[in-house]
């Protein structure tokens, strides 16, 4: 029995120093660990302050209010597109970032040099815009780099789309930016631009959206069951059918301007011909001589037909 019993005694005390010796190791691995993460360096939360101005259409603007200035490419803008890229800019006191919120949350984050991260701001957005499908990359290639028409059907672009010849948008599509044509026109059904509209010629918008103002240097802006929440302007006829808004001012130059079939305008009219207003409302005024007023079953700056004068035109 005494024989048996001797050489298990004898290992017993060889494996408690081996366990010892691996508990050490262990205990030294993650002290190790512990005194390096602590040791390293860490990029400290930016004293900055950054402030939303919002406007009654879906682009924010993100201000620098104050404190140090913050370089564009460590900020990331969670739930929103940015107009302008911020990469490579260093944002100051009194610069801005204009945006797009693509969810009713836009959170703020800046990233430092040690994979640190801090939410800055959190914006709440009343109006968003939906998520991109397309980047300036393939308007660049759709319009052979601005030179050729280009078609944005049931997409959505991130992008200021400007060419030379005519830009169609339908069944839903969206521009996020400025849309031009520098010698053709506007062909929009069913779409959405979030920004100013510059055509050479016409500008044709029906049963959609333009969030800036709308221009035809050359020909005429017709509007049907749209809205432009800015101004508009035409070298010649500008016309509202059907139930559409302008919230800003509304001119033609050369020829007339028309507010018919239950349309408002927040602003005033003018026109160097006939300005007529039929079954509609003009919350401003019109300017024109009392002959170029053709008003039927409609209300100008708060008065009916028969009881309303025209502003005098020079004072446009």
């Amino acid at each position: 029995m005494d024989n048996q019993q001797g050489p298990t005694r004898a290992v017993s005390p060889v494996i408690g120093t081996v366990l010892m010796v691996a508990i050490i190791v262990v205990l030294a691995t993650v002290g190790g660990a512990m005194f390096l993460r602590f040791d390293a360096e860490t990029d400290p939360q930016p004293n900055v302050v950054l402030e939303s101005n919002t406007t009654d259409t879906p682009a924010h603007a993100l201000v620098h209010g104050g404190g140090e200035s913050i370089e564009g490419e460590r900020l990331e803008l969670k739930g929103a597109v940015p107009a302008d890229d911020p990469a490579g800019k260093t944002l100051q006191v009194d610069d801005e970032i204009t945006f797009y919120p693509t969810s009713e949350e836009v959170t703020v984050v800046w990233y430092g040099d040690n994979e640190e991260s801090y939410s800055l701001t959190t914006v709440e957005a009343e109006q968003v815009v939906p998520e991109p499908d397309e980047s300036c990359a393939w308007v660049e290639d759709e319009t052979v780099n601005g030179t050729e028409s280009i078609t944005i059907d049931n997409v959505v672009v991130n992008c200021d789309v400007e060419t030379e010849k005519q830009v169609a948008i339908q069944n839903g599509g969206v521009v996020i930016g400025e849309t031009f044509s520098d010698q053709k026109d506007l062909d929009a059904d069913e779409a959405q631009v979030h920004g100013d509209v510059t055509v050479e010629k016409v500008l044709n918008l029906q049963d959609g959206q333009i969030t800036g103002s709308a221009t035809s240097n050359l020909e005429d802006v017709k509007i049907g069951n749209g809205s432009v929440d800015g101004s508009i302007e035409a070298e010649k006829v500008a016309e509202l059918t059907r139930s559409s808004t302008v919230g800003g001012d509304m001119e033609s130059h050369t020829s007339d301007t028309k507010v018919l079939d239950g349309s408002l305008v927040e602003g005033s009219v003018t026109a160097s011909a006939t300005v007529k207003v039929e079954n509609s409302t003009i919350e401003g005024d019109v300017y024109a001589d009392p002959s170029d007023l053709d008003c039927t079953n409609a209300t100008i700056n708060g008065e009916s037909c028969g009881s309303y004068t025209p502003e005098d035109p020079s004072n446009w």
